[in-house]
């Protein structure tokens, strides 16, 4: 993603607020964090194990809910389940528990 689609993602979701991309780079870096923060767009992680494309937000959550909220490196729902001798969809089940229980990493 480029800056400028993320100055473009933060005014659309935001129409109200003026951001620029001023000589210096605090001003385009508190958009992405706003941006990240406010969960507006998603960052592209890779499963630390066999290098799959985690696109969905739901597998980070369950990764930091079970690996800690700190963790920099995550893992696909499948090497997370051998990781922790369960299945996917033990795992799955898990996320709609989180999620239904209203934990905040699963908004």
């Amino acid at each position: 993603m480029m800056i400028a689609d993320i100055v473009h993602a933060a005014t659309t979701l935001n129409p109200g607020v003026t951001y620029t991309t001023a000589p210096g780079k605090g001003a385009t870096v508190n958009i992405i964090t706003w941006c990240i923060r406010m969960k507006k767009i998603m960052i592209n992680y890779n499963c630390c194990k066999c290098g799959h494309a985690i696109t969905d937000k739901d597998i980070i959550s369950i990764n930091k809910k079970l690996l800690g909220p700190r963790t920099k490196q995550f893992m696909c729902l499948k090497c997370l389940a051998a990781f922790f001798g369960t299945t996917e969809d033990v795992l799955r089940g898990r996320i709609e528990d989180l999620k239904d229980s209203g934990c905040p990493l699963f908004k």
